[in-house]
């Protein structure tokens, strides 16, 4: 797929028989754009834990490697030019239609394999059922969301290092996840470094009716898990969790981290005063949720699975 940066910024889709001279296309996947100044920037499929690789360059010389990310502005500049920028937006675009041709993150076997263990009753695992087969799998999630949710949940998280989630999605599917259908307010879940969250996660709580001062308060307690009720919206837990030894990525979670997770009445009633989990659980089934959501998200960006047969 081949696009050229228009002087106002935007992107202009060209004919893909359109050849760069200098420039090798690969097979599989790709994205390239027609810069300024005889330039280019060459988005490809990856490999491993590696969804894509982006490089920028002049035709026929070695090109520069780069990394786009999800809404951030991308400088692009060599001496003697004049910068190149590509907006927040656009750099978007470019991982959205590099993304769309790719298949999506992680393995099949591996979280297919370790979803057996929290779903063996369903009937996608039963006796002579080929569940180790994608395509054959991907039938029964068609019929069936919470098994595609937990599915693409855990491969995702694999993918990412996050191992931890599968405890999660064990305890999600085991409170039930029609649980958290259709709750007004929502349940919601943040991270944060050692201290309070992101100006964006605060104004979030505090349309909860949780004060800064109060997330200041709980944090200064050193107590993990810790509750807070509020009698106009609900309930926050604030847990300390440590993951030493993890491996740095944009998409892990680092060594030591805060978890808020706000929690409505009428889950807490369930899971709290019905069901008796203790609220360390309560946090794991919401976080559970939260993995959900953001797997779905993420699942969206890539290629559908291609049905075989």
């Amino acid at each position: 797929m081949t696009f050229e940066l228009m002087t106002n910024g935007t992107l202009a889709k060209l004919p893909q028989n359109v050849p760069l001279e200098g420039v090798t296309l690969p097979a599989g996947p790709f994205v390239l754009l027609l810069l300024p100044h005889n330039r280019y920037l060459l988005g490809t499929a990856g490999a491993g834990d590696r969804s894509e690789r982006w490089v920028w360059g002049r035709p026929g010389s070695k090109p520069q490697e780069v990394f786009l990310y999800n809404g951030e502005e991308l400088v692009l500049s060599t001496e003697g030019l004049p910068a190149i920028r590509l907006s927040g937006g656009t750099a978007s675009r470019l991982k959205g239609e590099l993304l769309a041709q790719t298949p999506p993150p992680g393995e099949h076997l591996p979280a297919v394999i370790i979803l057996r263990g929290f779903m063996k009753d369903h009937a996608a695992f039963a006796d002579g059922v080929l569940f180790q087969d994608e395509a054959v799998f991907a039938r029964f999630m068609e019929e069936d969301e919470v098994l595609l949710k937990a599915y693409w949940a855990l491969r995702i998280a694999m993918a990412h290092g996050d191992f931890d989630a599968a405890a999660r999605l064990k305890l999600w599917i085991k409170v039930g996840p029609d649980l958290f259908e259709g709750l007004v307010p929502r349940t919601g879940v943040w991270f944060s470094l050692l201290d309070i969250p992101s100006e964006e996660d605060i104004q979030e709580m505090e349309a909860l009716s949780f004060s800064r001062e109060d997330l200041q308060h709980m944090v200064a307690q050193r107590i993990s898990p810790l509750l807070l009720f509020n009698p106009r919206s609900g309930y926050l837990i604030l847990a300390r969790f440590g993951r030493q030894g993890a491996s740095a990525s944009r998409n892990a979670l680092p060594a030591s981290f805060l978890v808020w997770a706000f929690v409505p009445p009428p889950i807490w009633t369930e899971l709290r005063e019905r069901r008796k989990l203790p609220v360390h659980e309560v946090l794991l089934a919401l976080w559970g949720q939260h993995d959900v959501e953001r797997a779905l998200e993420e699942r969206s960006r890539y290629a559908p699975l291609v049905p075989r047969g």
